[in-house]
């Protein structure tokens, strides 16, 4: 409990900072959840793998694994500890957000490009994470 880091401000002093992802590696599919503000973020040990599946990361497949999680976000996005808001950030490769998303085939060149900038803007979060 009070192994809590803002990072020197790069997070703000209110708020605790989660992300839920998913990662393919060969075969599998995992889904974890970590919280930002601790020492190191991306290690093993911050990680709680959540879900784990042998199979294809598909929009249907995502959905299987994921829709029992939604209410759970959203309750934790609303979710206020010792002050601090809870903010949940999705994480992982270009192609697991768009499954994620929702974004297929032809659409409005502005959602993709909204993730193009989200994407962008989490890799730099993750580096900043590696650095720590």
């Amino acid at each position: 409990l009070n192994q809590l880091t803002w990072h020197d401000g790069f997070i703000p002093a209110n708020e605790i900072w989660s992300k839920l992802g998913g990662d393919k590696g060969g075969s599998s599919v995992k889904i974890s959840f970590q919280i930002v503000n601790s020492v190191k973020p991306n290690s093993v040990e911050n990680s709680c793998i959540s879900c784990l599946f042998e199979a294809p990361d598909s929009v249907l497949n995502l959905h299987l694994a994921l829709d029992q999680y939604y209410s759970c976000a959203c309750s934790l996005q609303k979710a206020k500890w010792k002050e601090c808001s809870i903010r949940v950030f999705m994480s992982g490769d270009y192609e697991l957000l768009c499954n994620i998303y929702g974004i297929s085939g032809v659409c409005p060149p502005g959602l993709h490009i909204t993730l193009g900038i989200f994407q962008r803007l989490f890799n730099l979060l993750e580096e900043k994470c590696h650095q720590l």
